[in-house]
């Protein structure tokens, strides 16, 4: 156990790393991404200088890999799929404990297999960092709505969500607001149930 969360972070980067020479099936968005990283990184300001159409996190994260030297795709690609893989060991070590070491695992798994059987579902877009804070923002809900309450770490999980998923796509705005929409109802329920004042 002492080793659990290196062992589960060597799994799921290992399996991703199995499609770090994939074909490109979306060069324009990767490329794009990659390029707009290095622009930033040499002093360019994005939205200013370098026009684009999605929100700023992912190409921030590239800008820091074009910063440390990384300086071809494959290298950027094989440097988010250890971003990607540390994100879903932090959801597992943090959630295992609610769910189950086999559904979190699973989960992946099957998301794995979802973005193999996709076209460009291996390549680097917003959207997998994007569906990685909306995994989050739900295990957080379905956390909630058994004990109805939320402590320092819940808090720091649900922002990092947040900021992951926003800041990547502007649509998680309308998944954010079904969420708080969920528990502002969950909590109306309990304070009906227990007849006191919201």
């Amino acid at each position: 156990k002492k080793f659990e969360n290196l062992f589960i972070f060597m799994i799921f980067f290992l399996l991703l790393l199995a499609f770090w020479n994939t074909s490109y099936a979306y060069p324009d968005s990767e490329e794009e991404i990659f390029i707009k990283g290095q622009q930033i990184a040499q002093g360019l300001y994005l939205y200013k200088d370098i026009a684009c159409q999605h929100m700023p996190v992912i190409y921030f994260i590239s800008a820091f890999f074009s910063m440390c030297g990384v300086a071809s795709i494959t290298g950027f690609r094989i440097c988010f799929y250890l971003i990607l893989a540390l994100n879903w060991t932090i959801v597992y070590a943090f959630y295992k404990k609610n769910f189950g070491r086999v559904v979190l695992v699973g989960y992946v798994l099957v998301y794995l297999g979802i973005i193999v059987s996709m076209r460009g579902g291996t390549s680097i877009l917003c959207e997998h960092f994007q569906g990685q804070g909306m995994v989050i923002l739900f295990l957080a809900l379905l956390k909630f709505s058994e004990k109805m309450e939320i402590n320092w770490k819940d808090s720091v999980m649900i922002s990092a969500a947040i900021f992951l998923s926003f800041g990547n796509a502007f649509v998680s705005a309308f998944a954010i607001f079904f969420i708080a929409i969920t528990v502002l109802a969950l909590e109306i329920r309990k304070c009906l149930n227990e007849k006191r004042n919201f």
